[in-house]
């Protein structure tokens, strides 16, 4: 885990990458992954975990006042439609 943030309910977000089967298969190499945890019982309410054939990497995680949840990271492969070549893509995404 190198990312967490709260919503204004309390709930907890946390995110990181895996280099293995954690949420889901394993897609490669490493996987982000992102999981919402509610607040007062600590249970996780969901999880996901994806990647590509090459370094995926979620390393920022935030909310906004609407409940929005934001993460960020890099990658190596083709995750949202383009390749970074040689060198890491930097990807935000509202969730």
């Amino acid at each position: 885990m190198v990312a967490v943030a709260t919503d204004s309910d309390g709930n907890v977000f946390a995110g990181g990458y895996t280099s293995g089967d954690l949420f889901g298969e394993s897609a490669g190499s490493n996987d982000f992954w992102l999981a919402k945890y509610n607040a007062s019982s600590g249970t996780r309410l969901w999880a996901i975990q994806d990647g590509t054939s090459s370094g995926d990497i979620l390393d920022a995680v935030a909310t906004d006042s609407d409940g929005n949840v934001f993460a960020g990271g890099y990658t190596y492969g083709d995750l949202f439609g383009g390749s970074a070549g040689s060198r890491s893509e930097e990807h935000t995404s509202e969730l």
